[in-house]
């Protein structure tokens, strides 16, 4: 399997003395992109655990580099291993698979065939000694919200929360994805899946059939790097629903866009997971959960009602093909098979910069 098309760059370019282009290496773990031009950013710390894929290329010149290799100065803390070559591919670039071993700062280096270097970048691993939680239902609103920092987030007993999990050691961000995984008691089930747009995103799903106080402790290779109380509600704590929808004036016919149901105690304070059936009239839309999508069309007014937990709130917007589906619904089948999904996942940035209406 190649590397992802869009990725990292790991160090600064270094020339060649007799060739224009430089090399340059890549990782998987982030890139962005501004109008149609990539811009490749540094990912100096990467998380202990986490699994990508290194690359190495004259930014796409076609240059043959069959027998170049990518080396680790310290394969306990970052191993690379070159991936199966197709016979029938080009070898105008490398791909190694990596695996973050063990905290650490190491050296990845290219060598041409005859063992010269041509780049070199450095990485560092760290072993995260913070966690922060953040609402995935508030991020695809476009309103950012952490949780858990000064009580446990609320989720319905029944439903699914799903939460955006970021790494930290020394107050520093870390990135790439680690396999983790959630201890916690007996009836609560856990989910840690991840995907990779722009910025590689571990999410968190929890779920439980019992009111309670709960807490999730999380590892990742055996090790305990965190945990999360969570306070599971029953459905009867929902009071209110707030209906956020994706601003429709500059909206093409064809756009895809979504209304996103944030669902809320007595108090005001957020509960998350809340299971939510959608309907225009009297007809039934296909799916249940907090989003609600749809293929905007200015001819077609339609008043549309959310009910989560036995609550309603409406929104007029203008539109066809409508379905919901929970914010839980993540991961690469999210990015490339449901395109009609907050907006289309595939252009996700698009929609998280749109302006959105209550």
């Amino acid at each position: 399997m190649r590397a992802f098309p869009n990725v990292v760059l790991l160090s600064a370019l270094t020339a060649l003395a007799a060739c224009g282009e430089p090399v340059v290496i890549r990782d998987n773990v982030v890139n962005d992109v501004v109008g149609a031009r990539r811009v490749d950013e540094l990912a100096p710390r990467l998380v202990e655990g986490a699994e990508l894929v290194l690359s190495a290329d004259r930014r796409g010149l076609r240059d043959d580099m069959a027998d170049w290799q990518i080396v680790s100065s310290d394969p306990n803390v970052l191993s690379v291993a070159p991936q199966p070559q197709d016979p029938e591919a080009d070898t105008d670039a490398l791909y190694y698979d990596a695996v973050a071993l063990a905290p650490g700062e190491v050296n990845i280096t290219v060598l041409d065939g005859d063992g010269e270097v041509q780049d070199t970048a450095t990485v560092v691993v760290m072993r995260p000694d913070e966690l922060r939680f953040y609402s995935r239902t508030h991020a695809l609103a476009g309103e950012p919200l952490r949780v858990g920092v000064e009580a446990p987030p609320q989720v319905v007993v029944g439903g699914e929360g799903t939460f955006e999990v970021r790494y930290f050691a020394e107050g520093e961000r870390l990135y790439g994805l680690a396999p983790l995984a959630g201890l916690s008691a007996e009836g609560v089930l856990v989910d840690a899946p991840a995907v990779s747009l722009g910025v590689d995103e571990q999410y968190l799903t929890l779920s439980a059939a019992a009111a309670g106080l709960q807490s999730v402790q999380l590892v990742i290779n055996g090790v305990e790097v965190g945990a999360l109380d969570v306070e599971f509600v029953e459905p009867y704590e929902v009071a209110s629903v707030h209906l956020n929808g994706d601003d429709e004036d500059e909206a093409s016919t064809g756009d895809p866009l979504a209304v996103l149901a944030l669902t809320y105690d007595a108090a005001g304070e957020p509960v998350f997971g809340s299971r939510c059936a959608w309907f225009i009239g009297d007809l039934t839309i296909s799916g249940e959960g907090e989003r609600l999508n749809y293929s905007y069309n200015a001819a077609l007014e339609r008043r549309v009602t959310s009910v989560c937990e036995g609550v309603q709130s409406s929104l007029v917007v203008h539109g066809d093909d409508f379905y919901a589906a929970p914010s839980s619904s993540i991961g690469c089948s999210a990015a490339a098979g449901q395109a009609a999904s907050f907006g289309g996942l595939v252009v996700a940035g698009l929609a998280l910069l749109r302006r959105r209406r209550s």
